[in-house]
């Protein structure tokens, strides 16, 4: 068998393995329930959004979330100024998706200058690994004099609880080491329907940001024996690539 059609099998076989039920909610912005995109004032105290999800499939498993964020800048405005959280309301419990990204790099030590984003962020838990937020112009691979508008893909949210004006790239937390913050809102829990409030700070002077749009999707976790198929699909691609490169 072809190599190529092969190794395209087998990725075929498990994302189809991996495919499980979800649910999103998208939420509009403003009091007019129009698309209009809404102001994050400038270096201030920042805003919150309120999203209230209802009709939402309840998840015996439990759930992922994954949060899609679309913001946009005047042509000064900075990804690395923005301080964001998810918070359900009901709990009181909350998540870190943005804080700062790449504050603390050696090329960026203010924060990435790259102008807006259009991502979603999903904890780096299966079946979905996803790389840090905080560092994206470095898992991309990008040189200093590259700059992005906006950014684009999923990324593993940001999760250091540091103070905007302190963190740095370090994740020391140990609660945050294994990328994971939205699990903070969504372990033991069956049920995601509710408040939600996104919350998002334009931490420095320069340049003013917009919210155009956010969205929450709620993804079922995948029953013990679809894991099982997974290992047992990477065990047969291991044998057959063994067998062919022999």
């Amino acid at each position: 068998m072809n190599k190529s059609i092969k190794t395209t099998l087998m990725v075929t076989l498990a994302a189809t393995a991996l495919s499980v039920s979800g649910q999103v909610f998208d939420f509009p912005i403003d009091p007019a329930h129009s698309n209009t995109p809404q102001t994050i004032p400038d270096a201030s105290d920042g805003n919150t959004y309120l999203g209230t999800v209802s009709g939402a499939n309840t998840f015996p498993n439990g759930y992922y979330i994954k949060v899609s964020l679309d913001i946009e800048g005047d042509p000064i405005a900075k990804n690395g100024d923005y301080y964001a959280t998810l918070t359900d309301v009901a709990t009181g419990n909350k998540a870190v998706l943005l804080n700062r990204v790449g504050k603390g790099s050696p090329d960026f030590p203010n924060g990435y200058a790259d102008n807006g984003m259009r991502v979603t962020l999903v904890d780096n838990l299966m079946p979905i690994p996803t790389s840090d937020i905080h560092t994206y112009r470095t898992g991309l691979g990008l040189t200093p004099d590259v700059y992005l508008s906006p950014l684009t893909g999923t990324f593993a949210p940001d999760a250091r609880s540091a103070d905007p004006t302190k963190v740095t790239w370090d994740r020391n937390d140990f609660v945050n080491q294994p990328l994971k913050s939205l699990i903070n809102i969504s372990a033991g829990k069956t049920d995601p329907n509710g408040v939600y409030a996104l919350f998002i700070q334009d931490t420095q002077p320069g340049g003013i940001g917009k919210l155009v749009d956010w969205s929450l999707e709620f993804v079922a976790v995948p029953e013990p024996q679809t894991y099982a198929l997974v290992i047992g699909l990477g065990l047969i691609g291991f044998g057959l690539y063994r067998r062919f490169t022999a």
